[in-house]
């Protein structure tokens, strides 16, 4: 259907909108906010380490230097570190695959969700976070496991996907429950209907707080 304004939409931008329309309006539309760069830089020395290290040879987003200084978080670069010490059993393998992405059509949209590391059969996957735990990581969790399901033909009871918290000593793995398709596919329609009816409405509550857009935001101020 062309009635959709966007080329696609991902498991955190849908996490996004469900949270605070108005925050995944700006987000979309490219409106600057005020980010804490200090998450920026981990998680991206993070991603980047772990490409690197399950493909030497991958060509891996390069950090912003001027970033780490304006963060004033220098151990950030230090990503392939903190990925080897918080997973001393966890060794490159022929079996695991990173950085990859998968798309699924629904209503129409294409929902592309892009995994930090999975096996080639699409049975395991680890997303990694570098932030603390949150209700809306679960989402995510279970739209990767309806992606992969679609992409290589498996049941979801086949399919083991676990969130990885970094900064948890040890590292805490939580396993994503899922209940059914129809329910992942539910959230997802809604959202995609509520965004083809331009509904972005700003939602008020605690998380305002900590929102890069509040300084801006219609319904804040």
């Amino acid at each position: 259907m062309s009635d959709f304004p966007y080329d696609h939409l991902s498991p955190s931008s849908v996490n996004m909108y469900i949270g605070c329309p108005l925050s995944f309006l700006y987000y979309k539309n490219g409106v600057e906010g005020e980010k804490d760069m200090r998450y920026m830089v981990t998680g991206s020395a993070v991603h980047r380490g772990i490409q690197m290290l399950y493909d030497p040879g991958a060509k891996a987003e390069e950090i912003d230097e001027t970033l780490v200084l304006k963060s004033r978080y220098f151990d950030a670069m230090a990503g392939y570190d903190m990925l080897v010490v918080g997973h001393p059993t966890l060794k490159p393998s022929d079996k695991w695959i990173a950085e990859t992405t998968l798309t699924r059509d629904l209503d129409g949209v294409t929902i592309l969700g892009r995994i930090d590391l999975m096996t080639k059969d699409g049975k395991k996957i680890i997303d990694w976070k570098t932030g603390a735990r949150t209700e809306k990581d679960v989402m995510q969790g279970r739209i990767y496991k309806w992606l992969s399901a679609g992409a290589h033909r498996l049941h979801t009871d086949q399919i083991d996907v676990r969130l990885a918290y970094l900064r948890e000593h040890p590292v805490g793995y939580v396993s994503v429950p899922y209940t059914s398709d129809d329910a992942v596919k539910n959230i997802l329609s809604e959202v995609i209907e509520k965004i083809r009816m331009g509904r972005y409405e700003g939602k008020k509550g605690k998380k305002c707080s900590q929102c890069e857009y509040r300084r801006i935001c219609e319904e804040w101020n």
